[in-house]
């Protein structure tokens, strides 16, 4: 579900994908092993962080371990009223040579009311390693009482050198810090010209002491025109006296791989189970493991757990590193 990638990016902004810049220079390494068919451990990747630079390897066929991209971060300009950040993303080939380059600036100015307006300008380089435009995105905040509205326009380059408005993202979040609701609509550009709801996400989120349950519901344009249900996924988060946290997230779907197209009869039903569950190690190393319990087609039954990666945190680990970016709900 790759809108949904890009509705979180639009969302966050500037909040970093990979990193961020903090007062105190802070270093952790980040190991993640999968498994295979046979249950056989396999290395997968090393990430490598220190203060704003990250770096990320994988094993090659050869054993040796070859870069595939790095992340590095610096404050252009800094005052009470905001800042400029830029980053850097370098991505590399399987061999280790450089591919790409792609730039990132995020400018931030706060408002009175303690929201934030946020741009982001993404570029990418060419053959000759100029920049050219890829995508901006200016977020506007504001705030009334328990309400915060957050609106995003998408701006794209055109055939003339410009940039076109081509997406609009509403966002509104209500509540407080035990209960809160978000509401988030992507009004995308027709080839009229006008622009029509495409995506609708709707999340509840409730937080007791012992962690937190979060029901996000997504919408999509059908055919029709009409909005129809796309999928929905509970996450359950569970907090550990040692500072880690489990996380069980089901994901419901509405159509079954290799089916034909009846969920929109039937509704949305459980296709799978996953279970991101960190814990404490010996020498207070966090490690991080992520299984998954796939739904019997026909009885909708979850069958065994299947361990998928296990990742281990050492360095600046705690508070626990972030679960890894859950799997996109099946369309």
């Amino acid at each position: 579900m790759k809108c949904c990638r890009t509705i979180l990016l639009a969302v966050s902004l500037s909040i970093s994908l990979t990193i961020s810049l903090q007062a105190e220079e802070s270093s952790k390494t980040l190991s993640t092993h999968t498994y295979d068919v046979n249950g056989n451990r396999v290395s997968a990747s090393e990430i490598a962080a220190t203060g704003s630079h990250r770096s990320q390897t994988i094993q090659s066929i050869n054993g040796r371990n070859v870069p595939i991209e790095s992340v590095e971060e610096r404050i252009i300009s800094e005052s009470a009223g905001g800042r400029v950040v830029e980053r850097l993303v370098r991505k590399f080939t399987p061999n280790g040579q450089l591919s790409s380059t792609e730039k990132v600036q995020i400018e931030e100015n706060k408002n009175p009311d303690g929201t934030i307006n946020r741009n982001l300008t993404v570029y990418d380089s060419d053959l000759n390693g100029r920049f050219t435009l890829r995508e901006r995105l200016t977020a506007t905040a504001s705030k009334s009482g328990e309400v915060e509205r957050t609106e995003t326009r998408v701006e794209r380059p055109d055939i003339n050198g410009g940039a076109n408005l081509e997406e609009l993202r509403i966002q509104v979040v209500t509540g407080n810090e035990k209960d809160s609701q978000s509401d988030l609509t992507v009004l995308r550009r027709s080839a009229a010209g006008g622009f029509s709801e495409a995506v609708r996400e709707m999340s509840q989120t409730k937080v007791d002491t012992g962690g937190s349950v979060t029901t996000t519901t997504e919408y999509n344009a059908a055919m029709t025109g009409k909005m129809e249900l796309a999928g929905q996924r509970v996450v359950q988060a569970t907090k550990n006296p040692d500072g880690t946290q489990t996380r069980v997230v089901d994901v419901y779907g509405m159509v079954a791989p290799g089916r034909t197209v009846d969920g929109y009869q039937s509704g949305a039903k459980l296709r799978e189970q996953q279970v991101i569950a960190q814990r404490l190690g010996a020498d207070r190393s966090v490690v991080e493991t992520f299984s998954v319990r796939r739904a019997n087609l026909e009885s909708g039954h979850l069958g065994p757990e299947y361990k998928i990666s296990e990742t281990v945190c050492s360095g600046n680990c705690l508070p626990p590193v972030l679960p890894p970016v859950l799997p996109p709900v099946k369309k």
